[in-house]
């Protein structure tokens, strides 16, 4: 009978030991899952932040390049025509060869 129960005993220390180490592997992986969420949410948080700032800045950006490539046109357009007349008369036959309308916008 008393070894019987060194034997019971025994198992249930077995389980008790084995149960004990299952919750610990349960709970170290469960905490690496949580240390891999916190990564991956403060990543996609970091990825919107950039984004933000990507489209603010490629906006004005391009703003600006639009803008400059612009009056460099321009200015190119006053120079032509301020070289002579006849560069102002050709410029003017051309606006009206060409018109603004001829894409139906």
């Amino acid at each position: 009978m008393a070894t019987t129960r060194m034997t019971f005993g025994a198992i249930l220390g077995t389980i008790t030991d084995t149960a004990g180490m299952v919750s610990k592997t349960v709970t170290t992986v469960s905490g690496g899952i949580d240390m891999a969420s916190r990564f991956v949410e403060s990543a996609a948080t970091d990825q919107r932040d950039r984004h933000a700032i990507h489209r603010k800045t490629f906006r004005d950006t391009l703003l600006r390049e639009a803008r400059i490539d612009v009056a460099r046109s321009n200015r190119e357009v006053l120079d032509f025509c301020a070289d002579s007349e006849a560069n102002a008369t050709l410029y003017a036959q051309a606006i009206e060869y060409l018109p603004d309308s001829i894409f139906g916008e």
